[in-house]
């Protein structure tokens, strides 16, 4: 399953660069983070709290590509590695803060539903706007 979101970005770049790779401040600016707990500069495990009426979701995000201050890749990884697991991608260009995750493992097909699917990307919506939003 892929989703993604775009959002126009009017800030400077590096303003949304230096943001992203500060962890700890994610709880500070994105909507859904309840907490982020950082081991090194590119891993994090984030507690996600996605609506009230939902569970609240552990997920590790582990950076394996990054070109700053455009562009950030990473593995998503949900409990055992290889069950349900995915991609995340982040540019900023043409003034569109640009994201994209794509989901896959063994239980994607049982887990991942079109519900799964409008969750994903409001989160990916909400922290689009308030990352542009703290970078004016």
């Amino acid at each position: 399953m892929l989703i993604q979101s775009s959002t126009p970005f009017k800030g400077e770049a590096e303003s949304a660069w230096n943001k992203l790779m500060d962890f700890r401040s994610y709880t500070h600016w994105n909507p859904f983070v309840v907490q982020a707990k950082t081991y090194d500069r590119r891993n994090v495990e984030l507690l996600l709290d996605p609506s009230p009426e939902d569970r609240m979701v552990s997920l590790n995000l582990s950076i394996d590509r990054t070109k700053a201050p455009n562009f950030l890749r990473g593995a998503l990884k949900y409990g055992v590695p290889g069950l349900l697991d995915g991609r995340y991608q982040l540019a900023i260009e043409d003034g569109m803060l640009k994201q994209e995750v794509k989901l896959g493992g063994l239980l994607r097909r049982f887990y991942v539903s079109e519900y799964f699917g409008r969750q994903v990307k409001r989160g990916l919506d909400a922290m689009g706007a308030a990352l542009a939003k703290s970078c004016v």
